[in-house]
């Protein structure tokens, strides 16, 4: 039996960034790309199409939901499969304006895709997923780590894509439970790093601050997130997948230390700005995101070296002010 891959949404930010990890250290005999290549995909698809070229490497460009239609054969015979799963569309304001059309693209992506494989071929599935499933916390709990969520806390979203997500971790459960499927969930906390869309806080913040325009900040901008950095989030997931202890669980990602406000992260970004790129900004509250929850706090399964979160973003910024 051969050892094949499936990654999903690679283009995408975390996903791309799991890429260019990955295929440096790749033993698989086969890997398959699948990307519906969105428009957060729009910076990465250059580079990823010249990364993902080999005769061990299959890349399809199509919505995951259309697999058993447009690809009714299998890329490659006699394999057992693992899967990482990042492909989602992730931006909660899009999913405010259209609530059905996310959800439904969303919700549906595990299903799909365990069809197209067959549930039989699975060994592995690493399923992405995200702390807003469980809803928010009162800022009050963000020195009380006893109340932040747990991985066996119970999913409350608050926002259609955080209900969308649910609803996969919901049906992968399902298979889990009745058909054995070997699942490992990882719920990650609020990601930073190169290659993310400019929708997001972090790049939008720096582009709009390069354009000499004010940084915009929702409501009274005391919404609290944990600030993870992707380039060690997807080291932790690809230890996940090649560690065959680690099978049907569920997994927090995110670092303890990195809870701020958005005032407190907008203002390191700024003093970055100052002192680096002598970029000076300003701040414009805007009205509040619909729901907008308050605090998500997870406590984390695995520990990040996190010891100088201004270093981590400083790479960041450095990533977007070349990228202008």
């Amino acid at each position: 039996m051969k050892n094949t891959l499936i990654v999903t949404g690679g283009s995408g930010f975390i996903g791309f960034n799991f890429v260019k990890y990955f295929l440096p250290l790749n033993t698989y005999d086969y890997v398959v790309f699948i990307d519906k290549m969105g428009y957060a995909t729009k910076y990465n698809k250059d580079e990823y199409r010249k990364l993902v070229v080999s005769d061990k490497i299959f890349s399809i460009e199509e919505d995951i939901n259309k697999l058993c239609i447009s690809h009714n054969t299998r890329e490659m015979s006699d394999s057992i499969y693992d899967i990482v799963n990042f492909a989602s569309e992730s931006h909660v304001d899009n999913s405010i304006a259209t609530p059905s059309k996310i959800y439904n693209e969303n919700a549906t992506i595990p299903s799909s895709l365990v069809d197209w494989v067959g549930i039989k071929n699975i060994r592995k599935f690493v399923h992405i997923s995200t702390d807003e499933v469980y809803g928010d916390l009162d800022y009050s709990y963000r020195n009380d780590y006893s109340k932040w969520f747990k991985t066996e806390s119970p999913m409350l979203p608050n926002n259609p894509y955080a209900a969308s997500k649910a609803a996969q971790d919901c049906y992968l459960r399902s298979l889990n439970h009745t058909f054995g499927l070997n699942l490992v969930t990882v719920r990650m906390a609020n990601q930073f790093g190169p290659h993310q869309h400019s929708e997001k806080m972090l790049p939008a913040t720096i582009l709009r601050a390069v354009n000499k325009l004010p940084i915009k900040i929702y409501g009274s901008g005391n919404n609290i997130r944990q600030w993870t950095p992707v380039s060690q989030t997807v080291r932790h997931i690809y230890d996940i997948l090649t560690d065959a202890t680690i099978n049907n669980t569920t997994i927090h990602l995110g670092a303890a230390q990195s809870l701020v406000t958005n005032n407190e992260v907008v203002d390191i970004w700024r003093e970055i700005l100052k002192d680096k790129y002598h970029i000076e900004s300003s701040i414009e509250y805007i009205e509040d995101r619909k729901g907008h929850d308050r605090m998500y706090a997870i406590q984390p399964t695995l520990t990040y070296d996190y010891s100088n979160i201004r270093e981590e973003f400083e790479s960041t910024i450095d990533y977007y002010i070349k990228l202008k």
